[in-house]
């Protein structure tokens, strides 16, 4: 009776010692990943790295030529210029209206927008495909009075 439980109780105690030491090196193990480097045709004692970051595709951003921002006007419309990336949709939207158009190959755009007395908040925004948008305010103070 006595051997059978030593028996156990080493049995028990070995499994568990390998259980903890498997709890405590197999992440330092795992973690380990080899590096490869390939060599250079023209050179066999070089090393090269290849870069496998992916580059980022390249967009314009938007950007509004004129009106300036905080421009006081006295006419009844104004014409919104500016650049964005071509594949793009530009939305500009007011209190008073929304548009929608398509920039040019070039990337150019133009919207004739419509003021009303006082303070226009102007909001020009630029979606492309896969949800990236970009975004711009402009504040225009229209007056009757001639500047």
């Amino acid at each position: 009776m006595k051997k059978d439980f030593f028996i156990a109780l080493s049995i028990g105690f070995g499994v568990g010692l390998l259980i903890a030491i498997s709890v405590i090196y197999a992440p330092q193990i795992l973690s380990f990943r080899p590096s490869f480097s390939f060599l250079n045709r023209n050179d066999k004692n070089t090393t090269e790295k290849l870069d496998t970051t992916p580059t980022p595709p390249q967009t314009k951003e938007l950007d509004i030529q004129s009106p300036k921002n905080e421009a006081i006007v006295s006419a009844d419309s104004i014409e919104i210029k500016g650049t964005s990336d071509p594949k793009s949709t530009i939305i500009v939207s007011t209190e008073l209206e929304d548009k929608i158009a398509t920039p040019s190959s070039s990337g150019s755009f133009s919207f004739d927008i419509g003021l009303q007395e006082g303070v226009n908040i102007i909001y020009i925004t630029s979606y492309l495909i896969g949800e990236q948008k970009e975004s711009k305010e402009l504040m225009l103070f229209k007056t009757n009075e001639d500047l």
